[in-house]
């Protein structure tokens, strides 16, 4: 039996639901990523980048994290699901708790760059993905709009990438 028959033969643990709810909250977070992914849903929504949706993240991770500091592993698959996810998830944790959104302002990844490059990767063949692509491009300046007010809090509690 090959690596690959074994996985899908595998029963989904408790570990693995809640890989798939982090997930699932994560899209819903930053719906960005179903285009990323080639996950099914609205494509036309952005991430919120204001303060407001600074919170919302705060909760989801900690909600996964701790989730996932509740559960032992059944095999090595899980065992590899917890390490990798309970890094991933603390290490966002740190970010949003450092208020790097604040200061999330730079030449190669920010959120000047990811409004703009998802349209790259959005499918284009049919009606309804120009729909879609019309959509995102309505919500761009709202997404925009609550970048600049992440930044100017930033600016305000003298937490600015640069001078």
């Amino acid at each position: 039996m090959t690596e690959q028959e074994r996985s899908e033969a595998r029963t989904p643990t408790e570990i693995d639901r809640i890989a798939e709810e982090s997930l699932e909250a994560e899209t819903a977070l930053s719906p960005e990523l179903r285009v990323y992914l080639g996950i099914d849903g609205d494509k036309s929504e952005y991430t919120d980048y204001s303060p407001a949706g600074v919170e919302p993240r705060k909760a989801m991770l900690a909600k996964s994290i701790a989730a996932l500091e509740a559960e032992e592993p059944v095999d090595d698959i899980d065992w590899v699901t917890k390490t990798d996810l309970l890094r991933e998830l603390r290490l966002q944790q740190e970010i949003v708790d450092s208020n790097w959104h604040q200061r999330e302002l730079n030449n190669l990844e920010s959120p000047a760059q990811s409004t703009r490059e998802i349209f790259d990767l959005m499918p284009n063949e049919t009606e309804d993905d120009w729909a879609a692509i019309a959509a995102r491009l309505a919500n761009l300046p709202a997404a925009l709009a609550g970048w600049q007010e992440t930044l100017a809090e930033g600016i305000a509690a003298s937490n600015t990438p640069a001078r």
